[in-house]
């Protein structure tokens, strides 16, 4: 899917990736370490004194069966921490849309100011006159809820998060089970809540989603010449552009159908712009 390249979108961008391949990183890190701790098991010895060369090893001073153990187990404590982190980039860049659309009076003073992650999806469906994909929506609530419950609740299911598991949707479950291969999680109120590996890949692969929605939302909510501002603005930034005019015209022409696709710039608005800033004599 192709999407609007502006600034804020491609700093979200880089922080989702950087966020996902540490994540991934260190899923995989602890298995390796527990596959690789097995070759030691039978040790009485912690692994301060087997691996002395190994930075703050003694910060995890257990013997190898123990630790493997801990490793093992050791995806539903990064999803305690993941989780909240995804959903915390996602939320920020939300913010970011809805400022935008504040600019252009789409959405109230009031509205914005009174935004926060439980209603910031419609919130930003009203003020950009579009929809969002429902069953990415519905994961995106689940799993605030569930991270709701372990920040606020000492890690026991709320009862919203219970009347959203009787209320989540075949299409939502369908969709859970596609991105992670596993099936969603059910819970009743007071049950303690685990964010584990399906939790984390879910959180990461609907926020990608909505992400890309809202980008596209706001190419046609917001007025084109905001974004041939931006476009002429990402012009401006480029290093060892020729002086000619023609040549000017399509190395702008062609940064807008790299990173602005969506919206189509033709060679003559993008000219018309140049000269209108004066870039272009």
């Amino acid at each position: 899917m192709e999407v609007i390249k502006y600034a804020e979108y491609v700093d979200y961008d880089r922080r989702r990736q950087e966020a996902n391949t540490a994540i991934n990183a260190m899923l995989a890190g602890c298995r390796l370490a527990s596959h690789f701790l097995a070759l030691t098991h039978g040790a009485t010895r912690p692994l301060g004194e087997i691996f002395p060369n190994i930075p703050r090893i003694r910060l995890f001073n257990l013997r190898t069966d123990v630790a493997s153990g801990v490793l093992d187990d050791a995806e539903h404590h990064l999803g305690l921490m993941a989780v909240p982190l995804v959903q915390a980039i996602h939320e920020d860049f939300g913010v970011g849309c809805l400022k935008l659309l504040r600019l252009y009076g789409l959405i109230s003073r009031d509205d914005f100011k009174s935004a926060n992650a439980g209603n910031l999806h419609d919130r930003f469906e009203s003020a950009a006159g579009t929809s969002l994909e429902g069953e990415a929506k519905e994961i995106y609530q689940l799993l605030r809820l569930l991270r709701n419950s372990v920040v606020h609740r000492g890690g026991t299911a709320s009862l919203g998060v219970e009347e959203a598991c009787e209320v989540f949707s075949s299409s939502a479950w369908a969709l859970w089970t596609k991105v992670t291969t596993q099936a969603a999680p059910v819970y009743a109120k007071g049950e303690v809540v685990r964010l584990g590996f399906s939790e984390t890949i879910a959180a990461l692969a609907v926020t990608k989603r909505l992400a890309r929605q809202m980008n596209l939302a706001l190419g046609t909510a917001l007025p084109r010449t905001f974004w041939l501002d931006r476009l002429i603005t990402d012009f401006v930034k480029l290093r060892g552009v020729p002086p000619q005019p023609a040549k000017r015209i399509e190395v702008a022409h062609r940064l807008g159908r790299f990173n602005y696709a969506p919206l189509g710039f033709d060679r003559g608005e993008v000219e018309a712009e140049l000269r209108l800033r004066g870039l272009v004599q």
